[in-house]
């Protein structure tokens, strides 16, 4: 249980130590630059012949910080443009060690590699301190839509957000898919229980503005988020199209207003569950 930005770091962490395992177990190679008596302005040395097993690794590693990465500029896509610049320079620097490319770091000493790989992985890091100098927030819970059909109360999920003070968010998904149902349901029953759930958002906003949030139970923030995500500027697998990629792209620009925050999605949706898990975002079974 922790905050999207801290998530992040310690996934980085863990790219990093595979890497660096990599690195060092490969052999590093001279090049000869003097070739026909014409000297070739190039890096000094390259890695040697990789294995099978090797090639594996580096296969997967790729994998993972492709995700990795993507998330990570998601989280920072309202950011200055030149904290942008900096983390597409960081990109560069760690993918030559990704792709293990000839190039100026390397060095035939495993120490020294292994200190030039940390020193780019930073980069990313200091990226990742800038966010944790706001300090920490109150958990951001949000519920899908069988979720607060199922618990309308938001005192219900105290026992999901471990602390008393937290921040309940409806999405702009969630509340068209209410509004839907309380109309076209075939369930008369379910379509009461709807308009009971809309009934209760409606007392909310009677309070105040839900865009700047409207407290209840003295401790608890309710608001909610009136614009849909713009499906072009998050993750490349998510479809505009399909409800639950949507739910996907709002949390994760959430995450962009509430880095330090622990972002939990509530759906018992197996489907939302795994596309959760892929994007990062920490999600619990409303129960």
């Amino acid at each position: 249980m922790s905050s999207t930005i801290s998530r992040l770091r310690s996934d980085l962490n863990c790219l990093t130590k595979r890497l660096e395992k990599l690195v060092q177990e490969l052999p590093v190679q001279r090049l000869d630059r003097n070739g026909d008596g014409v000297m070739v302005v190039a890096p000094e040395y390259r890695w040697g012949e990789k294995s099978i097993e090797q090639r594996n690794v580096q296969i997967s590693i790729k994998r993972d910080y492709e995700e990795w990465i993507e998330v990570f500029r998601s989280v920072f896509a309202k950011a200055p443009d030149d904290i942008n610049r900096k983390i597409r320079k960081a990109d560069q620097q760690l993918r030559r060690w990704i792709e293990l490319r000839s190039n100026w770091s390397i060095r035939p000493d495993p120490a020294s590699n292994k200190k030039r790989l940390h020193h780019d992985a930073g980069r990313f890091l200091k990226m990742v301190e800038i966010m944790e100098a706001a300090g920490p927030t109150p958990p951001v819970l949000i519920p899908d839509t069988n979720a607060i059909i199922s618990k309308p109360d938001p005192t219900q999920y105290r026992c999901i957000s471990n602390d008393y003070a937290f921040v309940f968010l409806l999405l702009p998904t969630v509340l068209a898919e209410l509004d839907g149902l309380k109309n076209s349901h075939r369930n008369p029953d379910f379509r009461e229980k709807v308009k009971r759930v809309i009934t209760r958002i409606k007392g909310w906003r009677n309070q105040g503005s839900l865009r700047n949030g409207v407290k209840i139970d003295r401790t608890i923030t309710v608001k909610a988020i009136a614009r849909e995500p713009r499906m072009e500027d998050t993750l490349s697998w998510l479809d505009r199209e399909n409800r639950d990629d949507r739910i996907i792209a709002t949390v994760l620009d959430v995450q962009t207003s509430y880095p330090n925050a622990r972002v939990v999605l509530i759906t018992g949706d197996i489907n939302l569950l795994n596309k959760s898990d892929l994007a990062r975002i920490e999600t619990a079974d409303r129960g």
